[in-house]
């Protein structure tokens, strides 16, 4: 008789955690993170069964004596590569994972993110958003900044929010220690023609945080022109 896709990853997962009796595994292994892999892809394509699979990933977890908060450092790494290979939505499922395991504002930030970027997959609502940052908002740290003022200009959008997103540019500090990533980040995204990473190096040129590259500024001026929605003084120097 075939067995049922939970059977199986039962099998697998009583097979390792046997086979760690006669050498110590770890959770960075190969053979570990494959097997993470299965029962998160499980808990993705069919979430009916979400809670067996988080008792085998428990127990995976304690035949690798590994911490809560490694795990979920694991789970982290893990999503943000789903997401570098263009899988938000498997991402944001490891994500939250992650996050069931133990909060962490980094993880938090990077769900933020790709729900924002991405609510028309993902059923994210504005207060979940709100929710995810708001601790590193309160921490200072950029990319929690960042990710909260791009939700009050681009997904809420009203004249009020925009006010709010450019107070959270304000309040960015360019000695903190996220900001030169954050920098690199949304650069990165406005050197592809992104219009949130222009959108981004505007309102931190804007604020006096860097200066806005000569090299976009043609990119700049058509994001000008075909974005009536975005005021003008965005554009322009705060005083």
């Amino acid at each position: 008789m075939k067995q049922t896709k939970l059977e199986n990853l039962t099998t697998q997962t009583q097979s390792f955690c046997a086979d760690s009796s006669t050498r110590p595994v770890f959770i960075f292994e190969h053979d570990t993170e494959a097997l993470l892999r299965k029962l998160i892809l499980a808990i993705f394509e069919d979430s009916s069964h979400k809670a067996e699979y988080l008792k085998l990933i428990e127990q995976v977890r304690v035949v690798c004596d590994c911490s809560p908060s490694l795990l979920s450092a694991s789970f982290g790494s893990m999503g943000f590569d789903e997401y570098q290979k263009g899988s938000p939505a498997l991402a944001a499922t490891i994500f939250r994972l992650a996050l069931e395991i133990r909060p962490d504002e980094g993880i938090q930030n990077n769900l933020a993110y790709i729900c924002r970027r991405h609510r028309d997959i993902l059923i994210s609502s504005d207060l979940e958003i709100l929710d995810l940052l708001l601790s590193g908002v309160r921490m200072g740290d950029t990319f929690s900044l960042i990710n909260m003022a791009l939700h009050f200009a681009i997904n809420l959008g009203r004249q009020d929010d925009l006010q709010l997103a450019d107070q959270m540019f304000r309040l960015i500090r360019t000695n903190s220690a996220s900001f030169s990533s954050a920098q690199e980040w949304w650069g990165d995204l406005a050197e592809r023609q992104d219009e949130e990473g222009i959108l981004v190096l505007l309102w931190l040129d804007r604020h006096g945080k860097m200066e806005f590259p000569e090299r976009l500024k043609e990119s700049r001026d058509r994001l000008r022109q075909q974005r009536r929605d975005i005021p003008d003084w965005v554009f322009e120097k705060a005083q």
